[in-house]
């Protein structure tokens, strides 16, 4: 592996914030492998092989997804009418070649923004969940000949609320849109002094201050003792943020749930609201499945005679309150298979308690 798990501090680790872009791009031509016969073919159930995708069904907050409308090819059949081989799908070919005319992209249920573009749209989930948490796009399939149907294709999407949610995506490892979520858990609970709780004043008195005392190191002892916890180190002037909770909640995009999957760390210098810069030594993000022996970063401290694996551009805090912070990132991270050096991404939000 390029990327072994860490056994020294997550203050050597290196991370890369890139701004999350969804682009809208629709098939301009008949896709490569598949004949004219092989879409008249499919055409000819009359909307039966038509879908509707989103590249993430599961959608945090503000969250975005691509959604596509896909056709089912049926697999070639031999002279006795037998199939051969196994059915594929392709995104819908544009209006030069289908028999379609795509209209009315719309929002059924949920809220949200839509922005469209013929063959495609890219769906914003709404800031706060809809009352079933769940949000519903359409889109109408309008026929350009009288011997086919109308088709409305729905899709549903689900809405979910996490204090940090990471999607990691390596496809060349089978790994898609895989997202690990985690809320702040762990410290300690302060026990409450009964008020009918029958003490001489003096020992009721010492009890009160004590609680008192530990109540005052309650916030540092959480921090340190949480799933999810940033420190900062004035002298290296570096922040170390730490998620070593992380269970995985939908993979390709579906509902999955498999707890304590990933660990997260990631590491920039400086503190506080702001950008920080991830160009140079000492920062860094690496992330790892323990289960599975795999882990994906990148570093500039990495780079070998044959590689450079370092990143660039910048991890945003958007909330310093002295106790808790939030913030995004994203980058592209290195693995290996085998001998040969892989490249993914990995983007997300966050929230870790502070100890200071």
């Amino acid at each position: 592996m390029i990327f072994k798990l860490p056994n020294r501090s997550i203050m050597s680790i290196k991370t890369i914030i890139l701004f999350l872009y969804l682009s809208i791009s629709a098939l301009a031509q008949r896709p490569a492998g598949v004949t004219k016969q092989d879409l008249d073919k499919a055409f000819a159930e009359k909307g039966a092989r038509l879908s509707l995708r989103a590249d993430k069904d599961l959608l945090e907050s503000n969250e975005s997804t691509v959604l596509s409308i896909w056709l089912l090819i049926p697999p070639k059949t031999n002279a006795d009418d037998i199939p051969e081989g196994m059915p594929s799908e392709i995104k819908l070919p544009d209006t030069e070649i289908s028999p379609y005319r795509i209209t009315n992209w719309r929002i059924v249920e949920g809220g949200g923004n839509l922005i469209t573009e013929s063959l495609t749209a890219s769906y914003t989930a709404p800031s706060e969940a809809p009352e079933k948490k769940i949000m519903i796009v359409s889109v109408d399939c309008e026929p350009l000949s009288p011997n086919y149907p109308k088709v409305q294709l729905l899709k549903t999407l689900y809405f979910s609320r996490n204090e940090t949610a990471v999607v990691l995506n390596m496809p060349t490892m089978g790994i898609v849109n895989a997202k690990f979520v985690s809320n702040i858990s762990g410290g300690i609970k302060m026990p409450d002094i009964p008020a009918n709780l029958k003490l001489p004043p003096d020992v009721q008195a010492k009890l009160k201050a004590a609680q008192k005392m530990a109540q005052a190191q309650k916030s540092e002892t959480n921090a340190l003792m949480s799933n999810n916890m940033a420190i900062y180190n004035a002298k290296e002037n570096i922040t170390a943020v730490r998620f070593s909770d992380l269970g995985i909640q939908a993979m390709d995009g579906n509902l999955q749930t498999i707890p304590r999957m990933g660990i997260l760390g990631i590491s920039f210098k400086g503190k506080g609201q702001g950008s920080y810069s991830l160009i140079g030594k000492d920062v860094g993000l690496v992330f790892a499945i323990p289960s599975e022996q795999n882990a994906f970063g990148c570093s500039k401290d990495a780079k070998d005679n044959d590689h450079d694996f370092s990143c660039t551009g910048n991890v945003v805090i958007t909330k310093d309150d002295g106790k808790s912070i939030e913030g995004y990132f994203a980058t592209k991270v290195f693995s290996a298979v085998g001998k040969e050096v892989v490249v993914g991404s990995i983007y997300g939000k966050f929230s870790a308690l502070k100890a200071n």
